[in-house]
C-alpha cells in the first residue's frame, strides 16, 4: 500500500451522511485532523492512498500539543482511534464502528519519525467512490476556524451552498454541532455564542457567508432557515504548511482554553500556580499575549480568563524557543508597529 504524505493535492470530500452523523464529543483539533486526513487521499483510488503519513513535528502542530516524546503521543491517538461512527440503516438500526482503523509511530532509517494512519475498512464506503450525494471544499477553509462549533457550522452549511438555503429544526442544529442538550438552553445564549459567532467567523475565514432567520412555533423558536452565499471578500488562502508552522505558537494547550500549571503537592499546588502566572506575566512577551487572549476571547474560543489564558500562551511561546519580540517578529506571530 502506498504511503500518502503531507501534500495539498485533493480537496476535502465527504458523503452527505457523513457529514449529517452526531459530532459530540470530538476537539476542534481532531475534526481538522480528519479535514486534513481527506484531503490527502484520493476517494477514487482509496485502496492506494487511504495509508496517510505525518512527521511527527507536523502531527503534533495539527493537533496543537506541545513538543512531544514518542511516549507523550498515546493519549492524542487513542483519542483518535476512539472516534465511533454510528451508520444508521433503513430499519432503525444502525452500524457501529471506528472511522480510523489503527495509527503507527515509527522512525525512518534517517532517524525522523512519522506518524501513519489508517481508516477503517468499514469508514471506505463514506469516503470513497463518489457519484452523488456528496460536497467538496477547499481544506484552508478549515484552518483558521477557532472552534468546532465554527467548523461544523461550515461543513454543515457547504454542503447546501448549492441550494442556497438550509432549515434546521434547532434541536436537530445542536446535534450536529455537538452541543449537548444542557450547553445553551436559552435561545438567546445559543444566538449569541453559536450563531453569531460562527457567522462572524465563516465570513472571515471561509469562501461561505451565511444570513439566518427563525422559525417558531407560538412564542418559542424551534428551527432556523440559513440563507447560503458565496463570500466575495476572502482571498487570504491558508496553505497547509504554513497552518503548521504557525499553529501551535498561539495555543496553550491542545483543547482547552485553561492552562496547565507545574504540578505540586498537598498543600503547595496554589501557590505554584500563582508562581507560574506571576512569571509569565512578568515576561515581555505577555502583553502580545494578552492581545492574542483578547482576541480569541472575542472570537469565542476562551471561555476562561483571558490573562491566565495568556500566560499559557507565553508559556507556549518559550517552550518553542520564544524569548523576545523580536523572536515573535521574526516567526511572523504579530506584526511590526
Amino acid at each position: 500500500m502506498e504511503k500518502i504524505y503531507l501534500n495539498e493535492n485533493y480537496p476535502v470530500e465527504k458523503r452527505n451522511i457523513l457529514n449529517e452523523m452526531r459530532s459530540t464529543g470530538i476537539t476542534l483539533q481532531e475534526l481538522r485532523f480528519i479535514s486534513i486526513y481527506l484531503s490527502k487521499i484520493n476517494p477514487r483510488e482509496i485502496e492506494v492512498t487511504r495509508a496517510v503519513c505525518f512527521q511527527l513535528k507536523d502531527f503534533e502542530k495539527i493537533m496543537e500539543l506541545k513538543r512531544l516524546q514518542v511516549k507523550d503521543t498515546k493519549p492524542a491517538i487513542d483519542n483518535l482511534l476512539q472516534k465511533i461512527i454510528h451508520l444508521p440503516d433503513k430499519r432503525g438500526g444502525y452500524l457501529a464502528f471506528q472511522f480510523f482503523k489503527q495509527c503507527k509511530v515509527s522512525q525512518d532509517d534517517r532517524g525522523i519519525w512519522f506518524v501513519e494512519i489508517d481508516i477503517h475498512d468499514e469508514s471506505i464506503s463514506l469516503i470513497s467512490d463518489f457519484k452523488d450525494n456528496y460536497f467538496r471544499y477547499q481544506l484552508w477553509n478549515s484552518l483558521r476556524l477557532k472552534s468546532s462549533n465554527q467548523l461544523r457550522m461550515y461543513e454543515i452549511l457547504k454542503q447546501y451552498e448549492g441550494i442556497g438555503q438550509r432549515v434546521c429544526l434547532l434541536e436537530n442544529l445542536k446535534e450536529l454541532l455537538g452541543i449537548e442538550e444542557t450547553e445553551y438552553p436559552r435561545w438567546v445564549r445559543f444566538k449569541e455564542c453559536v450563531l453569531d459567532v460562527c457567522q462572524k467567523a465563516l465570513e472571515k475565514y471561509t469562501d461561505i457567508v451565511y444570513t439566518y432567520e427563525t422559525m417558531k412555533t407560538g412564542n418559542k423558536v424551534t428551527a432556523v432557515k440559513f440563507n447560503i452565499s458565496r463570500n466575495p471578500k476572502y482571498v487570504d488562502e491558508l496553505k497547509l504548511g504554513k497552518f503548521i508552522d504557525k499553529a501551535v505558537l498561539a495555543s496553550p494547550s491542545a483543547s482547552t482554553s485553561r492552562i496547565s500549571v507545574p504540578k505540586a503537592g498537598k498543600g503547595t499546588s496554589k501557590t505554584k500556580a500563582h508562581e507560574f502566572l506571576k512569571e509569565m506575566k512578568s515576561s515581555n512577551l505577555y502583553p502580545y499575549a494578552l492581545k492574542l487572549a483578547k482576541k480569541k476571547k472575542a472570537e469565542g474560543e476562551v471561555n476562561g480568563r483571558t490573562d491566565n489564558y495568556a500566560c499559557g500562551i507565553v508559556n507556549n511561546w518559550m517552550e518553542y524557543g520564544m524569548q523576545t519580540v523580536q523572536d515573535l517578529l521574526n516567526a511572523d506571530i504579530i506584526d511590526a508597529a
